[in-house]
């Protein structure tokens, strides 16, 4: 398993100040502040991908690498790895997420396949979780759309500093939420400024089209998405973490993901976990995603 090295140094200190932050969300997201709403429509189209054959190592260094040769997502632009071994699991908050992506992480180091967990926002890279603390999780003055684009900034940050080093070296990356998380927590917010919902998802999903067509933010190839009910998974909290453990925005953050994975059938693959053991869906998940990347990877 691939291990993480926090920023030290100058990055450290530049993460530091807000000014920095302010900064790079700025400079990272200005080429898609000019948009126009009217004409922001729901690209259904999918992407043109190429086949390449690659090789994943094992584990142990010293055994002898695995050949492995399969159809894989190419990014078809600059600034991206030729293959995209990019899976996620989704979900409302209090459905376990994070523990199913930890298991497939250990699945698949178990299949001696290379493998790199991420959590999005970025949980351990300068400045994010300062940031995090200070307005992702608690109210703030900062206006819906900037939060918005202070989450999409970490996301670009996390997809150069991490994912795309470790698809570089050939490795499986397990998200725990990704894009479409984004796009479900962040529509019923941002949805005053449109004539509705549709509108809105519309509008964030093609800001995520945009930036994967400019080769900086790899698609999914396959998704989880855990469906609970909103109710019964705030039951399960002790209290409120952040602002977003509320029942109501829970409600409309279930009713976002149902419609962001209507879009995408192919790729979201939809697990009702209402009324059943949190280790059935577990289990579940798991054993589909070994499955779906050992028949990706073609492993003889």
């Amino acid at each position: 398993m691939l291990t993480r090295e926090k920023p030290s140094g100058e990055n450290a200190v530049l993460g530091e100040s807000p000014a920095f932050v302010i900064g790079a969300a700025v400079m990272m997201l200005s080429p898609f502040l000019v948009v126009d709403l009217r004409e922001v429509r729901w690209r259904r189209e999918r992407h043109h991908f190429a086949s390449r054959s690659w090789r994943i190592r094992v584990l142990d260094s010293g055994a002898a690498p695995v050949s492995l040769k399969s159809q894989f997502h190419l990014m078809g632009t600059k600034g991206m790895p030729d293959h995209n071994l990019l899976l996620s699991v989704e979900g409302i908050d209090a459905t376990g997420k994070t523990e199913i992506a930890l298991a497939i992480e250990d699945a698949l180091g178990q299949h001696s396949l290379r493998v790199y967990g991420v959590h999005d926002p970025p949980q351990e890279l300068d400045p994010w979780p300062q940031v995090k603390a200070l307005m992702f999780d608690r109210q703030s003055e900062a206006s819906e759309i900037s939060e918005a684009w202070f989450f999409l900034a970490a996301r670009l940050d996390m997809v150069q500093r991490e994912i795309v080093p470790a698809l570089s070296e050939e490795a499986f990356v397990i998200a725990d939420r990704y894009v479409d998380s984004w796009v479900a927590y962040h529509c019923h917010r941002l949805s005053k400024h449109f004539e509705s919902l549709e509108e809105s998802i519309d509008f964030l999903s093609n800001i995520h089209l945009a930036l994967s067509s400019a080769g900086l933010l790899p698609f999914p190839r396959r998704t989880w998405l855990v469906e609970d009910d909103p109710g019964e998974a705030m039951k399960r909290r002790a209290g409120a973490a952040s602002k977003w453990e509320t029942l109501e925005t829970q409600r409309n953050v279930a009713t976002a993901y149902e419609m962001i994975a209507s879009r995408d059938p192919r790729r979201i693959i939809r697990i009702d976990a209402r009324g059943r053991p949190f280790e059935a869906v577990r289990n579940r998940v798991v054993t589909e995603a070994i499955e779906y990347c050992i028949d990706e990877a073609n492993v003889f």
